[in-house]
This record gives structure tokens, sequence and C-alpha cells, in this order.
């Protein structure tokens, strides 16, 4: 599925700027249209099968579409950023980097208010009240964090137990109903601090300034590329420039995640004092989303890696 996933974007990636450079943006923005549509159908069905396969899951494939559509917004942006780079770099030449940087702070600035994208689209419900509520809020005021929203998903349907801290600016954690019927008392606080420690330590905001800005850097070697002459061999350099940026960026952006979520498995296990709940929880998150044992999962270390470091954690 992520090799697809992949092929799909590298296939628009080198496309749609052939259509750009043949004077053509009206086909090039259809293309990245359908390409989107595409991937996200695909994406959608394929989770669909899969879970229905191994999971036995009531949702169907149009909820699965439908928790996906979100996602499938944020992926038409790079087709209207390209096609407005068509419009300016006759008029400005080198001075569209200037364009292309102020549409990726504006994509900073959605991202800073993205939990409402997630509220709306995933149906999220704030919790305001009962035990839940005033764990988290020990938890959070135990770590010194003095403004976070917490928030259920509906994913009975999908058996999906996850939880997820979102916003780089205005924190906000979100927890699946589905973990919730699965687990203990102490196991569901070990997984919010857990979370509460991403929001601690600014992980979310770190990893999006880093993704703008390898973003900014590649698009910016390609703006230059179009600014020389396109018969000289020098337009290879900013071109092979800029394909290392966009691609080799997000794999270290990968990395740096593994290493937050170790940071924050270490900063639950010391804010709740004992670290068997966490490992619980991990073994439960394993088995309920069929995950592996063994092997990252691109934005989390391994879950053996993970249970080894906090059994190797001391809590005084």
């Amino acid at each position: 599925m992520r090799r697809v996933s992949f092929l799909l974007g590298l296939l628009s990636i080198c496309w749609i700027p052939e259509y750009i450079s043949s004077q053509s943006p009206l086909i090039a923005i259809t293309v990245s249209i359908l390409m989107a549509t595409a991937l996200i159908f695909l994406v959608s069905y394929s989770q669909f099968r899969i879970d229905g396969k191994y999971k036995q899951v009531t949702a169907t494939t149009k909820d699965y579409f439908l928790s996906n559509v979100y996602l499938y917004l944020i992926a038409l942006l790079p087709g209207f950023v390209l096609l407005g780079v068509y419009y300016f770099l006759p008029k400005l030449g080198i001075l569209t980097l200037a364009y292309v940087d102020g549409v990726a702070l504006g994509i900073l600035i959605f991202l800073a208010r993205f939990p409402v994208a997630l509220r709306l689209g995933q149906n999220a419900v704030r919790v305001t009240d009962g035990s839940l509520f005033s764990s988290f809020s020990v938890i959070a005021s135990k770590m010194g964090i003095p403004q976070v929203d917490l928030y259920t998903i509906d994913w009975r349907r999908f058996k999906v137990a996850n939880a997820f801290q979102s916003g780089p600016r205005r924190f906000s954690v979100f927890i699946s109903n589905y973990l919730l019927d699965n687990m203990t008392t102490e196991e569901i606080s070990a997984v919010m601090a857990h979370e509460l420690a991403h929001a601690l330590r600014k992980h979310v905001l770190k990893i999006t300034i880093l993704l703008l800005c390898v973003s900014m850097i590649g698009l910016d070697f390609f703006i230059i590329a179009l600014t020389v002459n396109q018969g000289s061999i020098w337009a290879l350099i900013p071109i092979a420039a800029g394909f290392v940026v966009i691609f080799g960026g997000p794999q270290l952006a990968l990395r740096q995640q593994r290493k937050f979520e170790l940071e924050a498995d270490e900063i639950a296990v010391r804010t709740v004092g004992d670290g068997r709940p966490m490992v619980s929880a991990l073994q439960k998150l394993m088995n309920l989303n069929l995950l592996p044992a063994e092997g990252k999962s691109g934005t989390h270390p391994s879950i053996d890696k993970r249970i080894e470091r906090i059994e190797g954690i001391r809590v005084t």
C-alpha cells in the first residue's frame, strides 16, 4: 500500500511540472485532482478490504472514505501551488520564491489550526467532565501544561485503538472510544501521559517546522531551476538538489519522530510513576491494531524496542 501511494505521489510530482512547462495549467490542475482522488479512493478501499478481512469491522467503504476526506483536500494543495507558480514565474522571475515561501507559511498557519479540521473531519467530541477528563487534567497539571483540550473519536466501527496529539500551537489530544473500551484506567492514563508529553516537548511544532522548511527549500530549488536557461546543464543542479531535499527531508523527519516517541514514552513513565501500564497498553495496541512486534512503522519505533526502553527506565 505504501509503495502504491509513493508511486502515485512520484508520478504526480513528475507529470505536473511537465504539463506546466508545456503551458497547460488546466491540464496540470486536472491531473492533480485526479491523482489526489485516485489516491484517496485507493487508500480508503484498501483499508476497508484489509480491516474487513482481519478485524471484521462494521464500517463501510463510504465510512472509510469520509474519514479520509480531509486528506483529500490537503492533497490538492500542491497542484494549486504549482498552478500559481506558472502564472507568477514569467512576471516575477526569481522573486517567485517569495510567493512559494508565502504559501508555505500559509500552510503553517493552517496546520496551527489543524485540530479544527480534525474535529470536523472525524466528528470528534470534546470531553469537559467525567472521570476521564479529571484524570487527564491531573496529568496535564502535573506536567505543567496550562491549556490542552481532550477529544474522543468514534472509531468503534473501524476497530482502531489509537490516541494522538495535534496542534503545534493550541494543543489537543484525541483518543478513540475503541481504545477506551479495551484498556484499564491505568493504561489509559499512561497513554494520555504519552500524548501530553508530545505537547510538553512541542514535538508536533518541531516536526511541522522541519517539514515546512524542507518543502520551502525543495520548491525554491525548483524555482531557481526554472529561472536558469533550460538549455544549460547548470539547470540540472538545482533540480537534483530539489529532489534530494524533497525526498530526503521527510525521511529525516520520520527518524526524528521515532526519537520523539521514545522521549514521550520516558516522560509518560516518569509522570505516572510506573512503566507497567505503558507496557501493557503497548501490548494491547499491538493486538488490537494488528501491529507487528518487530520493525518500525515509519513514525514509531517497533513495539519491542519501546517496551525494552520502558523496562529499562528507573522510576524513583
